[in-house]
């Protein structure tokens, strides 16, 4: 199994705060394309000294494609950059261990 993180400022390179419902329709039309189902973690980062709010985007899944992901990553990654005026997105993927519970 895979975690992948996407890690998105919610300030623009200026420092004005972007409209939340924006992102989230960027997500709709970029992310949900790929994966079915992911959680969105809101947080607040550390860009040098400066302090903003950011959502964290968390998806675990059987990945078997990672180059394949790692590509469609690095492009949503650049359209978020361009269209929120943003310097980086962060993206990590890790192997992890699951257990899941299930109620009978």
């Amino acid at each position: 199994m895979k975690e992948i993180n996407i890690y998105l400022g919610l300030k623009d390179k200026f420092g004005h705060a972007l409209i939340k419902e924006n992102v989230i329709d960027f997500l709709n039309k970029t992310i949900r394309k790929i994966f079915n189902s992911y959680t969105i973690l809101e947080g607040t980062g550390m860009w040098g000294t400066v302090e903003e709010p950011m959502l964290i985007i968390q998806i675990v899944g059987p990945i078997t494609d990672v180059e394949n992901i790692k590509n469609k990553l690095s492009n949503i990654s650049l359209m978020y950059c361009e269209q929120f005026n943003q310097e980086a997105v962060l993206n990590t993927i890790k192997d992890i261990e699951i257990h899941m519970f299930y109620k009978n």
